[in-house]
């Protein structure tokens, strides 16, 4: 979570709203008496920072080791308390900031309103969507969960993990308190479109004939998919101006076509299964096989048919996305060829009727 988005993207009029749970924000835009009122945006972002504020004020007390408790107190802690299961059993050493890093990370977080958070993420969706993603920055949380999606119901007070609940975003200042606010703002698109990405996909007629409960091969399909669209929302420019390490590429992509020949036999969700799912899209960046893969794959696409190609990939599901990434190796130069375990690999999840593929568009780097 430390690169800018991919580029900007300004509905008419739209202004990005952000509520923060704060006494210095009270939320919205202030205009002077008279002034002409703003058309709403269809996307507000609101950003509740009381769990992390909970955290830097027990740390100014005392060792800012014995202030987990504190965020885990408010709604937002209590969700990242909720989520530790949901990471499995994989950790990496515990950071431990001094406050004042994480007082300069919330200060500059708290400073975000003339950045769009949300529109470059919607403009990779087949169409436009609307509604409130809650954000929560908390100061407690699992090693590994900087930022992440859960999805959660909310009862008064108390809030329970749940299939069919809100999704909300956590990101944990801990964690990200090495990081300045500014780099954080691709990382936080990321995130957006994992919430913008659900609520397409609950709304859209196509997606509910998607498999309810997909088999561990079409799991990982769907991750693939999902992570790396959402991963070169954030990335997308880097990549553009540098290229994609083909050493990384060539890594993910023979991990991936593993995991294939692993998953593809059974529809169990053996212990095995389990853990090859968790790792294709958790760890370090570059070992997260199946976002990487996935990144990878929208960066042909995308290479070749622009931010069409992931509209297009995002609507008719993951078995478009090889099919795009296929064509495209005929038209972009310095592709990796896909394992053939992955090539044409699509699980029955082909939501689209066929139809001629986009014409390829001049190619970048």
């Amino acid at each position: 979570m430390a690169r800018a988005g991919l580029h900007s993207y300004h509905p008419s009029r739209a202004l990005l709203w952000l509520s923060c749970a704060m006494a210095a924000c009270t939320g919205g835009i202030r205009r002077p008496p008279g002034s002409a009122v703003a058309t709403r945006p269809p996307v507000v972002v609101t950003i509740v920072f009381a769990a992390v504020d909970a955290w830097l004020a027990c740390a100014q007390r005392q060792s800012p080791a014995r202030c987990l408790q504190a965020s885990e107190a408010t709604p937002g802690g209590q969700i990242a308390l909720l989520a530790v299961e949901t990471f499995g059993t994989r950790t990496k050493p515990s950071v431990a900031p001094s406050r004042d890093a994480v007082a300069t990370l919330v200060h500059g977080m708290k400073a975000w309103k003339a950045a769009d958070l949300w529109a470059d993420a919607a403009s990779y969706l087949p169409r436009t969507v609307s509604g409130t993603i809650r954000v929560f920055v908390v100061g407690n949380g699992h090693p590994l969960g900087d930022g992440y999606v859960r999805r959660v119901r909310f009862q008064g007070p108390q809030a329970t993990l749940a299939p069919d609940g809100e999704p909300v975003i956590i990101l944990n200042a801990l964690l990200l308190a090495r990081v300045p606010a500014q780099a954080l703002l691709g990382g936080m698109k990321h995130e957006i479109f994992h919430v913008l990405s659900e609520w397409y996909r609950r709304a859209d007629p196509a997606w509910r004939r998607a498999p309810l409960r997909p088999t561990p091969d079409q799991e990982l399909l769907l991750l693939v998919l999902e992570e790396g669209i959402a991963h070169f929302v954030d990335r997308g420019p880097r990549l553009m101006r540098e290229g994609f390490p083909p050493g990384e590429a060539k890594k993910a992509l023979a991990q991936l076509a593993d995991a294939v020949r692993q998953l593809r036999p059974s529809s169990n969700r053996t212990p095995a299964a389990k853990a090859l799912l968790s790792a294709a899209t958790t760890g370090t960046y570059w070992d997260k096989y199946g976002s990487i893969s996935g990144m990878f794959v929208a960066y042909g696409v995308y290479r070749a048919f622009g931010v069409e190609g992931l509209r297009e990939s995002m609507r008719c599901g993951p078995a478009r996305l090889f099919q795009l990434y296929d064509a495209a190796m005929a038209s972009v130069p310095g592709l990796v060829a896909l394992p053939p375990e992955v090539s044409g690999w699509s699980g029955g999840i082909s939501l689209c009727a066929p139809k001629p593929l986009l014409p390829p568009r001049a190619s970048g780097k």
